[in-house]
């Protein structure tokens, strides 16, 4: 009697710990990450100055919720940093904006949620404001920064389209 108990706790024991190892698989089936390139983009200005744009990718994150039509939604996050440059090659300050969109691939990509950082590099910049918000498919930041010599507005938006490709 003491050895059939034994069996049917042993029994359900690995049972339990099957199921459960299962389950932990088959969610981490949805999580994957996907390496791209690094897009730049530089423009000057008016003062010899220029901005280098980054539009860098982070993990895809693939949600478990599925809509009516089945299809999976995913997760997308980009970050577009902007550095600018003085007309001395000398970095003096930077800003990122970090989106972050939900995708129904083919069907839409909604706007989720947004963040925003500033670094100084020169002590001669100083930030005057800084705002960020995001509306439909489009995630926009801009920040306002000053010098002794001059003051400069950067806009930047980092936009998702239906298929999840970023702009």
């Amino acid at each position: 009697m003491l050895k059939t108990i034994k069996k049917l706790v042993t029994t359900i024991l690995l049972t339990t710990i099957t199921f459960q190892t299962s389950t932990i698989i088959s969610h981490a089936a949805f999580t994957k990450t996907i390496p791209s390139p690094i897009q730049e983009i530089i423009t000057y200005d008016e003062h010899g100055g220029y901005y280098v744009e980054t539009l860098e990718n982070t993990p895809i994150q693939n949600t478990l919720s599925l809509t009516s039509t089945a299809r999976v939604n995913t997760l997308k996050s980009k970050t577009k940093t902007v550095r600018y440059y003085n007309d001395n090659n000398v970095l003096c300050w930077s800003y990122a904006l970090k989106a972050s969109f939900k995708v129904k691939k083919g069907t839409n990509a909604i706007y989720d949620s947004s963040s925003a950082s500033a670094k100084i590099y020169k002590t001669s910049w100083n930030t005057v404001s800084e705002k960020h918000f995001g509306s439909k498919n489009t995630a926009t930041g801009s920040i306002t920064m000053k010098t002794t010599k001059k003051t400069v507005t950067k806009k930047i938006t980092i936009k998702c389209d239906k298929d999840g490709n970023f702009s």
